[in-house]
């Protein structure tokens, strides 16, 4: 071997000498192309293995994070479902009617990006002033919402808009001018069904000329076609399609957290009724006496 770091290889062409140097020739460049291999084996095995490792560690992540969040939406839709029922039970309506309606509220939240507690307000306010067929009008924003940019966001402002107009005979121009803002594809799509053009409606609601009644007809048509529908129904990211999954799993773990909402609350009013029996009065004279009867030096 050299000093200056290069192999010098000497072969001996004379008849069986030459081919056992050839033969020693070819297991060295055999050995190198094993030990190569067997390298990037080495290679391939760890950084499998950090890839992995890093994976488990995100999921775990992953996991708590949407343990912290489904929890979040249990206690948002016990919240909305308890009102939806008291409401609905204050206006006269039959515990099938409420189940019934909830069924559908639910059932279709689970189809869509959309919250079922956030369907559950809508549906609640929009029944106590007597709007027509408020279960199909609420799946209408669902539908109308589909066709913004960001739907959950349109959901959210169609049905507060929609519940401010429910008490008004005439729509409002600030009401529909949001709507306008958050859906207005959705919003041209009513015109339509109105027998306007888009520019026609913004005139006639700012004359005062549109009855709400008239208005949430031509929303229950329109949003309820199949192509707004399927909008509201067909997930476009992955977000999405987690939030309808998470969505499915808390209508599923309602119940039991149902249960275990009812002892905690049980719980705690056992808790307070304890410390409403104690006489804290007493208990701070007495506390003062021990106080006062110690001999303090200085």
């Amino acid at each position: 071997m050299a000093s200056d770091g290069k192999v010098t290889i000497t072969i001996d062409l004379d008849s069986t000498k030459a081919r056992g140097e050839v033969k020693s020739l070819k297991s060295l460049f055999s050995g190198l192309s094993e030990s190569g291999s067997k390298l990037g084996s080495v290679f391939k095995s760890v950084l499998g293995a950090n890839l992995v490792s890093s994976a488990i560690t995100s999921g775990i992540g992953m996991v708590g994070s949407g343990i912290r969040e489904i929890v979040g939406e249990l206690n948002s839709s016990q919240k909305a479902w308890k009102t939806f029922e008291g409401n609905l039970q204050a206006f006269g309506r039959s515990s099938d009617e409420i189940r019934k309606a909830k069924t559908e509220m639910q059932d279709f939240a689970t189809k869509t990006i959309y919250s079922a507690s956030d369907m559950a307000s809508t549906y609640s306010q929009l029944d106590a002033v007597g709007t027509k067929n408020v279960g199909s009008l609420v799946k209408a924003f669902g539908g109308l919402a589909a066709s913004a940019e960001n739907p959950a966001q349109a959901m959210k402002s169609l049905s507060t808009q929609a519940t401010q107009m429910a008490s008004k005979p005439k729509v409002a121009w600030m009401d529909f001018k949001i709507m306008m803002e958050q859906a207005p594809a959705g919003m041209a799509a009513v015109a339509k069904e109105m027998g306007m053009s888009t520019a026609e409606l913004v005139s006639a609601v700012q004359d005062g000329k549109i009855k709400t009644e008239d208005f949430f007809d031509a929303m229950n048509r329109a949003g309820n076609s199949d192509a707004f529908q399927k909008m509201a129904t067909e997930f476009k990211t992955v977000d999405q399609a987690i939030d309808g999954a998470k969505e499915s799993l808390s209508n599923k773990l309602m119940p039991a957290f149902e249960k275990l909402n009812a002892f905690g609350i049980k719980a705690v009013n056992a808790l307070s009724d304890a410390l409403e029996k104690i006489n804290f009065g007493k208990l701070a004279d007495g506390l003062g006496e021990f106080l006062e009867s110690i001999n303090v030096e200085k």
